[in-house]
């Protein structure tokens, strides 16, 4: 119960923290989306700024110079788009009787006996019959209490004022919050590491100015790409006859901020006023199109190659951001969602405080590969098991990605085993998981009868059902690449197993003797292990295979009195099992590196 009553008390200490935030959003949006913006500002302008303060110029001149030249090309564009907007205002007339014979031709096809006129019809009587199902009954209908706002209907001075006023003072108070953003950038800067404290004011330090140059560097690339897009956008415009094309060019790069949507709602003034610019479909189809494949070319292949990957966003939290701000903010909110949430996910990879966010709206992998696939096993996924191997191989061996993803999988699945997270039955279940996603990967049929004369290479288990699974997947590796007989025990570990392998391999002395233990096998059980199968194999070459941070010892060598030679990675066992086994080998005669790939063993061709 105390455990029950902490997490509680966590959770509604975590809600009512969301809820005071959340409202601070709300009630503070007159000060904080120009806050928001200006910071946004500050980071794209940033650059600039140090780039002068490096030739030798005072700051508050580089700012006021940054500032000023942003502020002269702004109102010269609202200027010129203005202009643009009353001239493309003025010719609409011109464009009504293309617009509407399209139109009419559109609605000609809901006509006479359809099939869009019979769905529309259908839909109708449908929604007349439920009216009547759920229409109350008139005499029982409470009398209706009408509330009218105060303001509602008022077209006085005051209130067209207040109406103009608002965005001039927003926009104010955005470029003053710049401004002080970009002067007073280093005292800033110097009372947030004083907040987040300066006891290791190195790393500190160094995470924020990390975190504020990718910023900057990533909002000012992303502009340049607007911009660029929009220059674009409204050249192929203007060359094909598309009415206010410098107008449309400035609202698409614009819109571009907003994820997945914003281009398209750009396209749909150009695409009505190419629709009337000429009788025929020609303009319409072909503004529709471009809209289309260029929007879809610069998402997918242009920004990743500019912005690159390494920032991104989630496609879920692109849409869950723009949702979340718009529903704070109304539109601004939605242009601002995705500088935002970029801004707080890059925050969050340098800020222990923000990771949480950072992994939730990220793009990047949330759990490692071994993670991945050892969540995976635990999910009794062989398929999903065998792709996460396959990715780890890539182009190099199998036995890399034993190193790589399969070893760490299982030593975390023994470091579960051993502080009681693991029960048999489960390790049983994912043994049998990894079994099945090496046998699929390396196209392996059932393991045939062994022959006790043939058995090439012995694996042992060290100790539990994990390090059984590392030895069988090890044994389903060798088999494959070797092409040789492997005797691994199925139910036996330790000094049973190794009882057992004598037993099966009494007629012959195996090449090699591989002790395998991925679970945390104390150091002494293991040489015992290891001693007591030099004595009972004194022909053959004797490898234990564990961590070598575990127990300690140098991976190539074989010192005097040290009955085994001690490794920690697979590719190098297989290299020595490769050697050892050779003799057997009918066209071994050489050791390449084509020889350690499982699956150029199994297809050759």
């Amino acid at each position: 119960m105390p455990l029950l009553a902490d997490s509680a008390r966590q959770m509604a200490a975590g809600l009512t923290i969301m809820a005071l935030v959340i409202a601070g959003l709300v009630l503070g949006q007159s000060v904080l989306i120009p806050l928001a913006g200006a910071a946004i500002v500050a980071f794209m302008l940033s650059p600039i700024v140090r780039w002068l303060g490096v030739r030798r110029m005072p700051r508050a001149v580089s700012v006021a110079l940054v500032i000023g030249a942003a502020l002269g090309v702004l109102v010269a564009i609202t200027v010129v788009l203005s202009a643009e907007l009353l001239s493309v205002t003025a010719r609409l007339d011109d464009y009504k009787q293309n617009i509407v014979a399209k139109a009419r031709a559109i609605t000609a096809l809901g006509k006479d006996d359809g099939v869009i006129k019979r769905a529309a019809d259908a839909i109708d009587r449908l929604g007349i019959e439920l009216e009547k199902e759920l229409r109350p009954d008139p005499s029982r209908a409470p009398a209706a209490v009408v509330v009218r706002d105060a303001n509602d209907g008022e077209t006085g001075f005051l209130p067209m004022l207040g109406r103009v006023v608002h965005p001039i003072a927003m926009a104010g108070l955005t470029l003053l919050f710049s401004l002080f953003l970009l002067l007073q950038h280093q005292d800033l800067r110097d009372r947030i590491v004083r907040i987040l404290g300066t006891d290791n004011m190195s790393e500190t330090t160094g995470a924020m100015t990390e975190a504020g140059t990718r910023l900057s560097q990533l909002f000012l690339a992303q502009l340049s790409l607007n911009v660029g897009y929009g220059v674009f956008a409204g050249l192929v415009l203007w060359s094909v006859g598309v009415p206010g094309a410098l107008l449309w060019g400035a609202l698409a790069s614009l819109m571009r901020f907003v994820p997945f949507i914003g281009s398209f709602i750009a396209s749909v003034p150009p695409i009505l006023l190419a629709a009337g610019v000429e009788p025929g479909w020609g303009l319409v189809i072909f503004t529709a199109l471009f809209f289309l494949v260029s929007e879809t070319a610069t998402g997918h292949l242009i920004e990743p190659l500019v912005l690159g990957r390494s920032v991104g966003l989630s496609p879920l939290a692109l849409i869950a951001a723009a949702s979340f701000w718009t529903l704070l903010w109304g539109p601004i909110g939605l242009l601002l969602s995705a500088p935002l949430t970029i801004a707080i996910v890059v925050m969050g990879r340098y800020l222990p405080g923000l990771s949480f966010l950072s992994v939730l709206l990220g793009d990047e992998p949330a759990l490692t590969p071994e993670q991945e696939l050892y969540h995976r096993l635990l999910s009794n996924d062989a398929l999903a098991s065998s792709d996460e191997i396959d990715v780890a191989r890539e182009s190099r061996s199998l036995a890399y990605a034993m190193d790589q993803v399969v070893l760490p999988a299982l030593r975390l699945a023994g470091a579960d085993a051993r502080i009681g997270r693991m029960t048999n039955e489960r390790a049983t279940r994912l043994r049998d998981t990894l079994e099945e996603a090496l046998a699929e990967l390396l196209e392996l049929e059932p393991e045939p009868e062994i022959s006790r004369g043939a058995v090439r290479v012995v694996l042992i288990a060290g100790r539990g059902e994990v390090d059984l699974a590392a030895s069988r997947a090890l044994s389903l590796l060798i088999r494959a690449s070797l092409r040789c007989e492997v005797l691994a025990s199925q139910v036996a570990t330790g000094l049973t197993a190794l009882a057992d392998a004598r037993h099966n391999t009494v007629h012959a002395s195996p090449a090699a003797v591989v002790v395998v233990s991925v679970g945390g096998l104390p150091v002494r059980q293991l040489q015992l292990i290891a001693q007591r199968a030099a004595r009972d194999f004194p022909s053959s070459r004797v490898v234990t295979v564990a961590r070598a941070d575990a127990i300690g010892f140098g991976p190539r060598t074989n010192p005097d009195g040290e009955p085994a030679l001690k490794l920690s990675s697979v590719v190098e066992l297989m290299a020595v099992l490769l050697a050892a086994t050779r003799p057997a080998t009918a066209d071994a005669t050489t050791t390449t590196t084509d020889q350690l790939n499982p699956i150029a063993a199994v297809n050759p061709g």
